[in-house]
């Protein structure tokens, strides 16, 4: 009998006892109140096959599996015993009896219908354990992906979802001349999705960008209320595009308080993540005078609290980015009680003790905010995934964190797919329910049993592996791969590589030559499974096809045509393929929406490549 069961997330308190009890699944859960029919009933779904829900007496024998309400145990705290006359989940509120359901499941899961006799007490590390979801850049999923997300989170014991918004992904009513030409969010598909969270025992907190980060409004429809209407000079970054709003023009507000008025009404949460983060035009244009004589961190502050009216009117209380306000950590103390900052940080080290010190001591409500670290990426940067999301659990504990925001964002083009962030999903709900227990040589596992269902148990390492590539990489790049860097520049451009050999390169080539072999292998029994095939196939070509630009800029750097010809013929050759297999993955989880915009660096970058090609060989 196994009696060193690993679960996601690991318990705070298990401990075994003697002998099995022999589930039979087509018996009954026993529900002690009317209110816990519908999550029993959504939670058997998973695993429990055709056991019923009922609500029975106690002392009856006939359940196999009894949910009782306990009034000495919290909100989402959980009792589960397994003897071997039964098993019965004593639960203080419904989110308890839910979360026991979950642990349940994935006994069944490792175990069948012999289940070890045991005794779990179980509770989260942090108040809020949530997941964020980029729908603004390019990638809209369809209403069934993301209630496949959904039912993953609710697995793995999340309590907060969002959907990140910035632009348009979704269907503002009050502004048709913005929304009339793509595939967006609607309405209802947002009521159904909050209400499918519900459920869940998951709030779905609205999400909207409403300072920085409007560059798809300012740019041409209301390119008066920018900060900087011609775009603005950011050093290094170069020339950019305006994305902020101005804060002192009255008709910035009015612009944002009617997005929200459309987006709102939709949602059930009294909260609501107005964003406001990367400001970077804040006192180069328009608020250049009054940030000069009242300081850019007022400036920003004044513009926070009329957003906090704004939403305080609505029933909600606001969410906002730590990135602008803590440069100014004595304002901090001056945001409202009720307001929760986000302190956000994506690499090894962040978000960083000192980050979090800054809000532990100015008494803000915080939450730490590491990601997946798939975007600027194909295949995921994984081993920053790992350190990060360990950072900023550690730190928020440390530093009095009310929860843990996984984000999973699509920078330029979201050109990862969805599988490629179940890693970091698992890894963050692990973090954040059971901190000390986990352990990352177990994401793999966790991978395989609870979300792949890899009967091989094959994917869960590849899937950690495939991504983990970029260490093979000439340099290591913030945010971003070599690879896909390369892919986003002229071919001209190349030359910012400097000085490299072939190695590099070859041997990222080899490592997904490998991972193809391993692939192979896999015997995956999700859902999901035939689309996750396809979605890694693509992922695994497309990034050793950026790896050819790096082969070809070598052979130029030795003036070699005839290499520098081969390798932008198999590049061309390759491209088109890949392009086209890009699309149809695309379109397997995800609206057409924004799909031709995502295109755009691919096909650059291909025609770039094309036009070079007909200049060797002529």
């Amino acid at each position: 009998m196994n009696k060193n069961i690993k679960l996601c997330p690991a318990p705070k308190s298990i401990t075994y006892g003697e002998g099995i009890y022999l589930l039979d699944k087509t018996g009954v859960i026993s529900v002690d109140s009317y209110e816990l029919m519908q999550p029993v009933i959504i939670a058997k779904k998973a695993l429990l096959g055709t056991m019923r829900a009922q609500i029975l007496d106690f002392n009856s024998d006939s359940a196999a599996v009894k949910i009782k309400a306990d009034a000495a145990l919290g909100e989402e705290k959980y009792v589960l015993d397994i003897t071997e006359s039964g098993v019965i989940i004593r639960y203080g509120t419904k989110k308890g009896a839910f979360f026991g359901l979950m642990t349940l499941n994935q006994l069944v899961e490792v175990c069948g219908a012999e289940l070890p006799c045991l005794h779990i007490t179980d509770s989260p590390e942090f108040k809020v354990r949530g997941y964020m979801l980029d729908v603004a850049r390019c990638k809209i999923p369809k209403l069934e992906t993301i209630y496949h997300v959904i039912d993953i989170l609710a697995s793995l014991k999340y309590n907060q979802f969002q959907l990140y918004m910035e632009g348009v992904p979704f269907e503002y009513p009050s502004f048709p001349n913005m929304t009339k030409r793509k595939e967006l969010l609607t309405g209802e598909e947002l009521f159904l999705i909050d209400k499918y969270c519900a459920e869940r025992m998951i709030e779905m907190v609205p999400c909207q960008n409403h300072f920085g980060h409007m560059g798809p409004w300012v740019e041409k429809e209301y390119n008066h209320l920018a900060e900087c209407p011609d775009g603005f000079d950011d050093g290094p970054w170069g020339f950019k595009q305006p994305s902020m709003l101005d804060p002192a023009d009255p008709g910035s507000l009015e612009l944002v308080t009617r997005m929200a008025d459309d987006l709102l009404p939709y949602f059930s949460s009294n909260q609501f993540n107005i964003n406001c983060d990367e400001t970077f035009e804040l006192g180069r244009g328009k608020s250049k005078e009054e940030c000069e004589r009242i300081g850019n961190g007022r400036v920003y502050l004044n513009y926070i609290l009329k957003l906090h009216k704004m939403a305080a009117k609505r029933g909600k209380k606001i969410l906002l980015w730590g990135d602008i306000i803590k440069k100014f950590p004595d304002l901090i103390s001056e945001l409202p009680e009720d307001v929760t900052v986000l302190e956000w940080g994506y690499d090894d080290t962040e978000p960083t003790e000192e980050s979090c010190q800054i809000m532990q001591n100015s008494g803000v409500k915080y939450i730490v905010c590491p990601g997946t670290n798939t975007w600027n990426s194909i295949i995921g940067r994984n081993a920053t995934m790992i350190n990060n999301i360990r950072t900023a659990a550690v730190n928020g504990k440390k530093y009095g964190a009310e929860g843990i925001l996984c984000t999973d964002w699509g920078d330029n083009g979201h050109y990862q797919p969805l599988s490629v962030s179940y890693a970091g999903a698992v890894w963050s709900a692990a973090m954040s329910w059971n901190t000390e227990a986990s352990r990352e040589e177990d994401i793999p596992y966790f991978l395989d049993k609870y979300i792949f269902k890899d009967a091989n148990g094959v994917m869960g390492q590849l899937a950690i592996d495939a991504g983990c590539y970029n260490l093979k990489e000439y340099q290591k790049q913030f945010n971003i791969t070599a690879g896909l860097n390369n892919l986003f520049n002229p071919l001209e451009k190349l030359s910012r590589m400097g000085d490299v050999d072939e190695s590099s390169f070859n041997a990222v080539l080899e490592h997904f030559a490998e991972i193809r072999q391993r692939i192979k292998k896999a015997d995956l029994k999700c859902v999901d499974a035939d689309i996750i095939r396809e979605e890694f196939d693509v992922a695994i070509d497309m990034t050793a096809w950026t790896q050819l630009l790096g082969l070809y800029y070598v052979a130029s750097l030795k003036e070699d045509t005839e290499k520098m010809r081969e390798y932008l013929d198999r590049f061309v050759n390759e491209g088109k393929l890949i392009i086209s297999r890009f699309k149809v993955s695309w379109l397997k989880r995800n609206k057409y929406s924004y799909l031709d915009e995502s295109l755009e660096s691919l096909q650059k970058s291909y025609g770039s490549a094309v036009q070079k090609l007909k200049e060797l060989e002529d």
